[in-house]
């Protein structure tokens, strides 16, 4: 009997006042994503890219950040990235790639199981750039 008391106060304590977004999960289905651009005094879309990516409900099983690293944004490597109650932050290292040396990219943005609003921060060509990512839930499975 004292287990199974112990048990129920275990359960009910587990997780209390902490949120890793384990709980949260992006939805199963047809994805729209965009990614582009922005400079300084530019919020435009320069280089628009749109592409539609599939999550099977055994990839929408997955915490939204291996989500996203792994299905809808390939060019992490090494992130600290934390999703948690519709909040995104982090950083990750980016490699040098000529002319711009390596350095740490600052990430921020909103969630939610059916679309997310990214944001990339970086120094390069003399200006502060940011790189956006933005998807949607087209057609839930």
């Amino acid at each position: 009997m004292r287990l199974l008391l112990l048990l129920m106060m275990l359960t009910t304590l587990g997780g209390c006042g902490l949120n890793d977004g384990s709980n949260d999960r992006f939805a199963a289905g047809k994805w729209e994503l965009q990614a582009w651009f922005e400079a300084d005094g530019n919020p435009g879309k320069a280089g628009l890219q749109t592409h539609i990516v599939e999550i099977s409900a055994s990839d929408a099983a997955y915490p939204p950040a291996s989500v996203f690293v792994t299905r809808f944004y390939h060019g992490i490597k090494d992130a600290d990235l934390n999703f948690s109650n519709g909040q995104v932050s982090g950083n990750f290292q980016q490699r040098p790639v000529d002319p711009i040396a390596g350095h740490n990219v600052p990430i921020t943005g909103t969630y939610a199981s059916d679309r997310f609003s990214i944001t990339f921060e970086y120094q390069a060509f003399g200006m502060k750039l940011r790189q956006k990512v933005e998807g949607k839930l087209t057609e839930p499975a």
